[in-house]
């Protein structure tokens, strides 16, 4: 079996640029991700999409480091950001946009 860098496509034996591992995240009893599992090679684009309440704002300020995951891992670029998030917080950029509607 192929190591999960090479398996991401990400070569060079590099590890992945993004790897959640069995991620939670909970507020109170409303569980807002359960068992994520992902891998996104350092180069690719990653586009989340799903309904309102599915977790998708979560899961990026999980991985942007601005909130904890409950349970489960988050490493950047091999770096385990529960350990280390400060650190990589200078390597990322997060810009958000959200889309208005104006009813007249």
């Amino acid at each position: 079996m192929p190591a999960a860098s090479e398996a991401s496509g990400s070569g060079m034996g590099r590890p992945p640029a993004i790897e959640v591992r069995k991620v939670t995240k909970a507020f109170g009893h409303q569980v807002a991700l359960r068992g994520v599992d992902l891998q996104v090679a350092e180069g690719e684009f990653l586009t989340l999409f799903g309904p309102n309440g599915a977790g998708k704002t979560t899961l990026i300020r999980v991985v942007a480091s601005l909130a904890r995951p409950s349970s489960g891992t988050v490493r950047l670029r091999g770096q385990d950001l529960g350990r280390a998030a400060v650190t990589l917080r200078r390597d990322l950029g997060l810009i958000s946009t959200t889309r208005c509607s104006t009813a007249t």
